[in-house]
């Protein structure tokens, strides 16, 4: 019973004198200063080593960004909500990931922007992602691939993708959101080309509305459905440093 006891006790001391492996949430610096008013276009970013820059980006995109949301899906905020760019330079004391740094985006909005919200659902006009007349024209894959490819402007590259991914990423193209009425399971190959809007009518090519049915046998329906909603109560201006 003894060594029992001061087994016990020694694993209980090398417990207690182990040091914590928890992660900061936080950046350890960080440096908010609004934008210069030439600079257009906004761009937020992470960088190798924990860093995470934000450049002529009002609080609208920081927010999206920060909770992986479209526009639509943020409502609210004071009248500069989605107009004032601001530039943001912050780092990690360690070689922090994605998902940590994400995290710390959020913190940072909360304790420099004073950021308060809470979410709603609201109904919302969305697309319904379904099979076409004549089925899906959609290759087969043995397994799960890189996903969607959408570094080119009007293309989108299904490298064993599943239709939720296709969903997702349309959803980016289109500021609205797209519900996989399809029903196929599975992964798939597929090339979708079109004409950017932008392109029109210069480029004659499909929209991609019509490419969608025409290459992969599948139709964007225009319907309306229940979308979560982050809606904004509270955001300050923060200081400059």
């Amino acid at each position: 019973m003894r060594e029992i006891a001061l087994s016990i006790a020694m694993a209980t001391l090398t417990l207690a004198q182990t040091p914590t492996s928890e992660k900061r949430v936080e950046f350890a610096v960080a440096s908010i200063k609004p934008s210069d008013p030439s600079h257009v276009g906004a761009q937020t970013f992470f960088r190798p080593g924990g860093q995470f820059i934000a450049m002529t980006a009002p609080l609208k995109s920081l927010v999206c960004f920060a909770y992986q949301l479209r526009e639509h899906q943020v409502a609210g905020g004071p009248p500069w909500f989605d107009s004032d760019p601001f530039d943001i330079s912050a780092k990690a004391d360690y070689q922090a990931d994605n998902n940590d740094l994400r995290t710390m985006v959020r913190a940072l909005l909360s304790d420099r922007f004073q950021l308060r919200f809470h979410h709603e659902m609201k109904e919302q006009p969305v697309y319904a992602l379904v099979l076409g007349k004549n089925g899906a024209k959609l290759k087969a894959a043995e397994k799960a691939g890189f996903g969607v490819g959408a570094g080119v402007p009007g293309r989108l590259n299904g490298i064993g993708a599943d239709i939720p991914t296709l969903a997702s990423v349309l959803a980016d193209r289109l500021g609205r959101n797209v519900v996989d009425q399809t029903g196929l399971k599975g992964f798939y190959n597929f090339l979708l080309t079109w004409s950017p809007d932008e392109l029109q009518p210069e480029n004659q090519g499909p929209t991609l509305f019509t490419a969608i049915q025409e290459q992969l046998g599948l139709k964007l329906e225009s319907t309306k459905g229940l979308v979560d909603v982050l809606v904004v109560d509270h955001a300050e201006r923060p200081s400059a440093n």
